[in-house]
């Protein structure tokens, strides 16, 4: 086997370098052979474990993810559904906050998205929604360190109940790192 240690690869005529039929060209590591606008790595992750909160402040639901950027301009794309229910007993509304928080390994946590789901149209008995959250969001954290996506959630007043992955409902995240 040969091998051909240059810094560029320039076309002799034109400005394109055909590969002739039947060959390939085969990146040996990933992100190796990359152009702007590409996925360059993809993770993902399920969550079916139920959890269930009365705090009125954000905790986590459990579904998380980690990766860390192979280009620090890179751009990110997280999806995430979430199945939910939010009660409130006696009464006539709930709602529940739900966020996608990134954590930068070793430094600092932002909020890149937020929705509030609920009811305003229960029984005065009780007030229950089910549902599902889909989450696409579009991230630009400009770093090489490991990052971290979760989802958090909370009730907006004492008394009211929601859980998430319950009655054998898998949440998922997915991240995609898309090549500047």
């Amino acid at each position: 086997m040969s091998k051909i240690f240059v810094d560029e690869i320039k076309g002799n005529t034109g400005t394109s370098i055909t590969v002739p039929t039947t060959q390939k060209l085969i990146g040996t590591d990933v992100a190796s052979i990359y152009a702007p606008g590409m996925i360059i790595q993809t993770v993902f992750n399920n969550q079916c474990n139920a959890q269930t909160t009365s705090s009125t402040s954000l905790v986590d639901t459990g579904l998380t993810i980690n990766i860390t950027p192979k280009f620090q301009n890179s751009k990110f794309i997280i999806h995430s559904s979430q199945n939910f229910y939010v009660t409130e007993e006696p009464g006539t509304d709930a709602q529940l906050q739900f966020v996608i928080q990134r954590v930068i390994s070793g430094g600092s946590t932002t909020q890149i998205k937020e929705v509030v789901v609920g009811d305003h149209t229960g029984s005065g008995n009780r007030s229950t929604t089910w549902g599902e959250n889909n989450f696409t969001v579009y991230d630009t954290p400009n770093t090489t360190s490991q990052l971290t996506y979760k989802t958090q959630y909370k009730v907006y007043n004492s008394g009211w109940t929601a859980g998430v992955q319950t009655s054998s409902q898998c949440s998922h995240i997915i991240v995609h790192e898309v090549k500047q």
